[in-house]
């Protein structure tokens, strides 16, 4: 059973209280395409790709980063830690001037860094060099997972290699039961551990799982519990798990679970229908099947089919549920079959030539596209000024190593939004003259107030240079309107190991999606 002291640890990491409202996370951005060529119809959702030129990581090995850790008495010490040598071991400072002192396993007992948190372990089995080992040492373990009584751990051991091992231990037992790397001997153990979810068995049967793959065992467990008793899961604003009625933004509901797929469907805290998908795994996060995304009267707005994770088809929806868009992919190109009018009339002729002329009414501006052999060739609007493309002949580029350098590399990841865990994409949009310069910068979606100035600070700052090429037809060079994803992350922790711990689910680039999150609190 838990102790008193044990139960302390137990908490939960807050987001910040300015969560923020349905009509901000369900944000329509307009129609844009971004500096990849990315398209963005109307909203940022969760099957917005786009690889970032810029970013900004809350980089433990480099940086000391706000992190807190607890004291043999539970006691919360709020502070700044950073891995230590590339070791397994984390340095710690208070402040800026107190000396900077190791994080002992026998003076502590948990600690947060990031979107991790860590707690002491002791009297277990790991993997050793050759064979299984045993500890008798109070060691820090990372909690990667914990419901039900049940929590699991992952233990990093540094030696001639670095060895991981992942562990289980439930709340009525003291004692860990260590994940063996065997076949035979993982496949036996997992089977009585995860009995309740035949998904995981099945994939058992067929040698899909090992030990590294029990993060996302675990939640696959989860999950089929919580549907099993009709349990919802809430996340914040940064869709990461919470319990804390302040910062409760969304919330998900197992609808179905095969032998291969789960279907979780999304919602806004009051309820109303945000997304739909299905998954074959959670760490990585992979999309296998059937995604829809709702209007706020729960009509279908937009809908996707995956496979492995790759994008095959999508049709976009008008507001009053005609399509607007049918296209799938080949050779990574969006190949449209079909570009329709309000009325649900097809503009394409038999050769996939036409042209769209639609009413953006969030930019509140008419957007021309045109359309050649079932591909997009060109978009653009008109201002005050004249034309401004978003796709042309060669698109604008951005200097992004120049910017880097000269701007970004300089700038840290705000502390007050790695305490608050607000994370995700900046989409900055710039109009680039066609000398280069920049003549306007406007956030079109943010993270939150600290990361959102950051980023528009060192786009204004840097409009007396020249950052991007501009874009052409031909020989001439044209206005453009070009939109640039910044990625702020705070990554999980990492070491020198085949089985690192990568970003949750969607990976770098939908941290502004629904995910499935790491555990944020410490406990044993």
């Amino acid at each position: 059973m838990l102790s008193k002291l044990q139960l302390i640890f137990i908490v939960f990491l807050l987001s910040s209280f300015d969560t923020y409202s349905q009509e901000e996370l369900q944000r329509q951005t307009g129609y844009f395409i971004d500096c990849n060529s990315k398209l963005i119809n109307g909203f940022i959702d969760s099957d917005y790709r786009s690889e970032p030129p810029l970013g900004f990581i809350a980089n433990v090995e480099k940086n000391f980063i706000p992190a807190h850790y607890y004291d043999l008495e539970g006691k919360r010490i709020d502070g700044y830690i950073r891995k230590y040598d590339m070791e397994t071991s984390f340095e710690y400072i208070r402040d800026g001037i107190s000396p900077v002192s190791l994080l002992d396993a026998d003076l502590c007992s948990a600690y947060v860094v990031g979107t991790d948190s860590f707690t002491v372990i002791s009297n277990f089995d790991y993997e050793g060099d050759f064979s299984m080992a045993h500890s008798d040492k109070r060691e820090f373990a990372q909690v990667i997972e914990r419901f039900d009584g049940l929590t699991f751990y992952r233990h990093i051991r540094s030696g001639r290699n670095y060895v991981t091992s992942y562990l289980l231990k439930t709340d009525t037992s003291e004692k860990f039961i260590t994940f063996p790397t065997g076949h035979n001997k993982f496949n036996s153990l997992s089977k009585k551990i995860f009995h309740e979810s035949q998904m995981i068995l099945k994939g058992i049967d067929e040698a899909k799982y090992n030990a590294v793959d029990i993060a996302s065992m675990a939640k696959i467990l989860k999950f089929t519990l919580k549907f099993n008793r009709h349990e919802k899961t809430w996340y914040n604003s940064s869709w990461n798990e919470t319990e804390n009625d302040d910062n409760k933004c969304w919330y998900s509901e197992v609808i179905s679970i095969n032998d291969s797929v789960i279907t979780i469907k999304y919602f806004f805290r009051d309820g109303v229908p945000y997304s739909l998908g299905q998954f074959s795994s959670f760490q990585p996060m992979i999309r296998n099947g059937n995604f829809e995304w709702y209007n706020k009267d729960g009509t279908i707005r937009k809908k996707a089919s995956y496979l492995n994770d790759k994008l095959l088809s999508k049709s976009v929806c008008f507001p009053n549920g005609k399509t607007h868009y049918e296209y799938s992919t080949k050779s990574d190109k969006l190949i449209y079959s079909y570009v329709g009018s309000e009325e649900g009339k097809n503009k394409l002729d038999e050769n996939g030539n036409g042209e769209d002329v639609f009413y953006d009414i969030i930019m509140k501006r008419k957007i021309f596209r045109e359309f050649r052999k079932n591909q997009l060739f060109k978009s653009y609007f008109d201002d005050d000024n004249g034309r401004i493309y978003q796709l042309c002949e060669n698109n604008s580029e951005l200097y992004r190593s120049k910017l880097n350098k000269d701007y970004v590399n300089p700038k840290r990841y705000p502390n007050s939004s790695i305490l608050n865990d607000k994370q995700g994409i900046v989409l900055i949009r710039c109009i680039v003259e066609n000398n280069g310069l920049v003549s306007k910068v406007e956030i079109i979606k943010g993270v939150d107030p600290a990361c959102d100035s950051l980023v528009n600070h060192i786009f204004t700052a840097a409009m007396d240079k020249t950052y991007f090429k501009p874009a052409s037809e031909g020989k001439t060079q044209v206005r453009s309107e070009v939109v640039v994803p910044i990625m702020f992350s705070i990554p999980g922790y990492t070491i020198k190991s085949n089985d690192v711990f990568v970003l949750p689910v969607w990976g770098w680039n939908n941290m502004n999606s629904p995910s499935i999150p790491r555990n944020s609190f410490p406990f044993k």
